[in-house]
């Protein structure tokens, strides 16, 4: 029998997205724009897949028409199978903010 020892990071259920973001995502440090695609949300984070290297610790900042959520990196890793991508995960600096919200606002589920 199979037995992988893997831990669960996340401490809340995640929902996928269409691979849009429902606004401009910026480095805070120096306003350059990140390209990227969402993976997945949940209320306080995001999944996100990207080919630049990203600092763990570094705030992300994403800004739509009405609202901007700042956004901390926690973790990174290689995507599976796809060369020069990296996995990064992110949170809400603010626990006030739903990044859930946010992107159901804007549409941007997968519809399944």
């Amino acid at each position: 029998m199979l037995n992988l020892k893997f831990k669960e990071r996340r401490n809340q259920s995640r929902k996928k997205l269409s691979g849009l973001l429902p606004g401009k995502l910026v480095r805070l440090k120096d306003d350059s724009q990140i390209v990227g695609r969402p993976i997945d949300v949940s209320d306080k984070g995001l999944g996100l897949l990207v080919s630049e290297k990203l600092a763990v610790g570094e705030t992300l900042l994403l800004t739509t028409k009405t609202h901007s959520i700042e956004l901390e990196i926690i973790w990174s890793q290689p995507d599976f199978g796809k060369r020069d991508l990296i996995r990064y995960g992110l949170i809400t600096k603010n626990s006030d903010e739903s990044v859930e919200k946010l992107f159901e606002d804007y549409g941007c589920f997968t519809r399944e």
